[in-house]
């Protein structure tokens, strides 16, 4: 069976609220791109209750694998939860049936007017591999990097791979990642950058903070890519709004001119955010009538993992 060409990757696991996300997102990028294959990876439990008009945004869907989510018995120290959704993030490749695939979280929604069809040709031709980030930390430099990230202390790092460091040409690179968006190529070398990444996740080579059901994907992303040196296309490369790391500006000056996206990430959505949400639902559902499109929560409200967070 040949490989389809070109294509949206979501993956939605574990709650309903997952599968309410994806079912919005799918509809704000059909809004735009009525025909760009859209492969959803999911649960039973994260989409039973959708209706067929939701499941019809989708091009394909699929059970993700028990594999891609549950830590292997022989990991060392053994993890107090084995089922740990967000590690089918470090399986996007092998979960992908795409040659070319653009990965997006699916608490993310695509602004009217911005085509990803359009961004995925622009990608493209300009790499094989790009991620979000917001630039990166030079291990090289006499400065301490303790506090660059909040997903482990990189002067462990610096420590745990000092051989590493002193013998590459040019000096490693951690960097500060988003993994809401991912495009990559199937090829050699991203193959083996995310069996890099896979590994990682599972044995992580130091202390790496402890997020939701278990370790944040982008740990793993931002160490393999430091030791493989395969980094980003471009440095401080962000296409999707995030209001907590962004300034405050104007929504229709500033954000849908500069944005493709934007995110409903984080513990608690800001007012103003759930207000974009209600309005471009309403019009997403208008043009490609659907009966409705949903309501969303804050995440602390119905994740018990995120309750303290």
């Amino acid at each position: 069976m040949k490989t389809p060409p070109r294509g949206i990757l979501l993956i939605a696991l574990g709650s309903p609220q997952y599968g309410c996300y994806a079912a919005n997102l799918a509809a704000s990028i059909r809004y735009n791109d009525p025909d760009l294959p859209i492969h959803l990876v999911h649960t039973e439990e994260s989409v039973s209750h959708l209706a067929a008009e939701h499941r019809a945004l989708f091009s394909s869907m699929e059970l993700c694998p028990p594999d891609a989510y549950t830590m292997p018995a022989t990991c060392q120290p053994v993890p107090a939860n084995p089922i740990q959704y967000i590690r089918a993030k470090t399986w996007m490749y092998d979960l992908s049936p795409y040659a070319e695939t653009l990965f997006l979280d699916v608490d993310t929604m695509i602004l009217p007017g911005h085509s990803m069809a359009a961004l995925m040709e622009e990608l493209a031709t300009q790499c094989d591999f790009t991620i979000e980030n917001r630039g990166y930390a030079d291990l090289s430099t006499e400065k301490s990097l303790a506090d660059y990230s909040v997903w482990c202390n990189v002067e462990d790092l610096r420590t745990c791979f000092s051989t590493e460091i002193k013998k590459s040409e040019q000096p490693l690179r951690y960097y500060n990642l988003h993994s809401e968006l991912v495009y990559f190529k199937k090829n050699k070398a991203n193959k083996k950058f995310f069996d890099k990444v896979k590994r990682i996740y599972d044995a992580p080579p130091v202390r790496a903070t402890q997020f939701d059901t278990g370790l944040s994907d982008e740990f793993a992303f931002s160490t393999a890519m430091m030791l493989l040196q395969h980094y980003p296309h471009r440095d401080y490369y962000i296409r999707i709004y995030w209001s907590y790391a962004e300034k405050e500006h104007d929504w229709y000056t500033h954000v849908t001119r500069n944005f493709l996206a934007f995110s409903l990430g984080g513990n608690m959505l800001r007012e103003r955010i759930k207000a974009r949400v209600t309005a471009y639902n309403n019009l997403f559902k208008q043009k490609l009538g659907l009966p409705y499109l949903f309501t969303l929560h804050h995440k602390k409200v119905w994740n018990k993992h995120r309750e303290r967070m």
